[in-house]
């Protein structure tokens, strides 16, 4: 359920031979990245863009040329030169809350969940740019500490649940994380030591900083160098799940009130739309036992699968689709609109 990208190396990924299996396997983004520190580099951008354009993956694509940066001018340069050349692409800046300076800039925003004045989460901005058609996802790295929620090692898996559980109460559609395999520590050995798991001296490190245990470590070296999944990694998935259910709930829900159906079952499930306040309040406020979260999930497949029984799961599957396709044909058309406006200063 993650995309396999990479955002700080100067490169289209996943590779061109692997994007038609990645996008038919589930994947859903794919990134121009590493021109977030350094200028535009049209000998890597432009093959990659003709590549996309060629093979009809354009309106899955993003460049990602801004991280964690106060550098407004230098993002609104890079921005109007990309709407320009390669106006097909999306353009995302990752540690930036929506914000008036780059209004017309981003398609993407990616602020982290708590942190600085620039980078921070921030609900009505929010709000805003998605009725504007702009995407919001949001990211962890290395911060925010307790009682963030966050997949430390040290912070218990429920902290996983809730953080996608808050992702629904803000309508967060996307999650970016900076690393999956800083295993640097473990490599970066002395000259004739074996790096682990091959060395039968030195244990596994899992401290990528010093407050930050397991954080960038989502999978594990194992033998031959394949990677193996850690049980974080696995309750990141069910998070995922957690907020896929909501949101097949409530496009049930859409049908269930056009077909007239009320009583208890349609309270409940705008209930658990809502986010009870049992499961997470806000950022820091979240449960911390697993039994609320296997219990919210079971419950909340419960009124999907009454709602079904009463609607006829071809009717819901068929709504489900179409809503897909006008939010789709939405984004489209505001991204469309952004592009049209930097084109139409120049005339």
């Amino acid at each position: 359920r993650f995309s396999p990208t990479s955002q700080y190396s100067p490169r289209l990924s996943p590779e061109p031979e692997n994007i038609p299996w990645v996008m038919n396997a589930g994947g859903n983004v794919i990134l121009i990245g590493g021109f977030s520190g350094r200028d535009l580099d049209p000998e890597i951008i432009d093959p990659a863009y003709q590549w996309l354009e060629a093979n009809s993956f354009l309106d899955r694509a993003i460049i990602y040329i801004g991280d964690e940066t106060n550098d407004f001018e230098r993002v609104r340069g890079k921005s109007l030169t990309i709407r320009k050349r390669w106006p097909g692409l999306r353009i995302m800046v990752g540690g930036s809350k929506p914000r008036k300076e780059l209004i017309g800039y981003v398609d993407v925003w990616d602020p982290i969940t708590a942190g600085g004045d620039v980078y921070n989460f921030e609900a009505q901005s929010t709000r805003e740019a998605q009725d504007r058609g702009e995407e919001v996802f949001w990211y962890t790295c290395i911060g925010p500490r307790w009682p963030y929620a966050n997949i430390y090692n040290d912070h218990p898996l429920t902290a996983i649940r809730a953080l996608w559980w808050q992702a629904w109460k803000y309508q967060v559609t996307g999650f970016e994380y900076w690393w999956f395999n800083w295993w640097r520590s473990n490599n970066d050995l002395a000259k004739g030591d074996e790096p682990w798991p091959l060395s039968r001296t030195r244990e596994w490190n899992s401290r990528s900083f010093d407050w930050a245990n397991g954080d960038g470590l989502l999978v594990y070296p194992g033998p031959e160098g394949k990677a193996l999944p850690s049980i974080r990694l696995s309750v990141i998935r069910d998070a995922i799940e957690d907020w896929e259910a909501l949101f097949i709930l409530e496009r049930t829900l859409e049908v269930a009130r056009e077909s007239g159906v009320s009583g208890e079952l349609i309270g409940k499930a705008e209930n658990w739309l809502q986010v009870p306040e049992a499961i997470t309040v806000d950022l820091t406020h979240w449960e911390s036992d697993p039994e609320v979260y296997l219990s919210a999930r079971s419950e909340v497949l419960g009124l999907i699968g009454d709602l079904y029984e009463k609607l006829g799961r071809t009717r819901v599957d068929k709504h489900i689709r179409a809503w897909v396709d006008r939010h789709q044909e939405f984004l489209q058309e505001s991204f469309q609109k952004r592009v049209a406006k930097v084109k139409g200063s120049d005339q």
